[in-house]
């Protein structure tokens, strides 16, 4: 992940070629803010209608293992 933090786009990079079958994004409180699914690795994801702050993302690929990561937005 990065720009991390980041101020409007988030590109997430995988090692190899990956397609996601989703990825969300939750606040500090748990309540998921975004959700986008069939994701490829290296597209860019816009953050800009989230508020600064620290959230949490988790990645779920097509072959069912998560990836959890946290990414701080600023404005």
């Amino acid at each position: 992940l990065f720009p991390n933090p980041s101020s409007g786009y988030l590109s997430i990079q995988a090692a190899k070629a990956t397609k996601f079958a989703s990825v969300e994004i939750f606040n500090m409180l748990g309540i998921k803010v975004h959700e986008r699914e069939n994701w490829h690795s290296g597209e860019n994801l816009s953050l800009h209608h989230l508020h600064p702050g620290n959230y949490t993302i988790r990645l779920l690929t097509n072959d069912h293992k998560k990836i959890i990561k946290r990414v701080v937005i600023q404005q």
